[in-house]
């Protein structure tokens, strides 16, 4: 694909979507009615304002009002993430590939938004971050500044929140459609990749196995438990005797009449 559509590859496209929300909420707190102009609305659409089918992802995550201090800060810890995310994602996919996962992630959230009236800004953070946490799962934020806690189990804890509201609302079926869809992009990736690791895993352990077995089986023992079966090998910690039976046996094992006075 990116042979014929190279051209789709922007650079730095997370990190200019951060930038974007981040002047879009300075607007918010100097006209808190320019939502107005950008919210979703599919009645608007058709009368020819197509820029709310994909404004949604500029919204910032968080409404500036009404503590100014609290919400700025939250946006600026919001914005140095995406800034993460962005090279994260571009060192280790590439330009093309992060591009066309941030493009296919706002198409099908913006279906999700007119055919279920989802609100799908937060659910566009939340996409980008998924994709993060499954690529670098052993990643620590400190929450309040304060505690180490790896990246792969505050996505865990958000999936578990996205997947929990939508079997709890009036109609689950129809949210849980609007979940998956909002998060096809990353479903169709993760869930593929997630098989493969588990069946690799799975071959690795079983030839990890066998070569265990096969090395103690050629390798040469001096001393052999009669009663446990244990050998140097095995248990470099352990000494033998040869009781009077002419058999030899690990000293938990070694019948008491063959004990030395000492």
């Amino acid at each position: 694909m990116e042979r014929k559509f190279g051209w789709l590859a922007f650079p730095g496209l997370i990190r200019s979507i951060a930038l974007l929300q981040a002047a879009f909420f300075v607007l918010l707190a100097i006209h808190p009615n320019a939502m107005e102009h950008v919210a979703p609305s599919w009645d608007k659409v058709l009368e020819g304002e197509i820029w709310r089918l994909v404004a949604f992802t500029f919204f910032p995550p968080l409404h500036p009002q009404p503590n100014i201090v609290f919400s700025g800060l939250f946006m600026f810890f919001a914005v140095n993430i995406l800034f993460l995310i962005s090279d994260s994602l571009e060192s280790h996919w590439g330009t093309f590939r992060t591009s066309i996962y941030v493009y296919a992630t706002i198409i099908c959230q913006s279906l999700a938004q007119h055919a279920f009236a989802s609100s799908p800004h937060l659910v566009f953070y939340s996409a980008l971050f998924f994709a993060f946490a499954t690529l670098f799962p052993k990643v620590e934020f400190r929450l309040m500044l304060i505690i180490p806690v790896k990246v792969w189990l505050l996505a865990s804890f958000t999936g578990v929140i996205y997947f929990l509201t939508a079997i709890a609302a009036p109609y689950p079926i129809d949210a849980l459609a609007t979940t998956c869809l909002s998060f096809l992009p990353y479903l169709a990736w993760a869930l593929p990749n997630l098989y493969r690791w588990k069946k690799t895993r799975g071959q690795v352990q079983a030839r990890r196995s066998q070569f265990e077995g096969a090395k103690q089986a050629t390798q040469s023992t001096l001393h052999f438990c009669k009663v446990c079966h244990r050998t140097e090998v095995s248990h470099p910690e352990l000494e033998f005797r040869v009781a009077e039976d002419e058999h030899e046996y690990c000293l938990d094992h070694l019948p008491p009449s063959s004990h030395s006075p000492s």
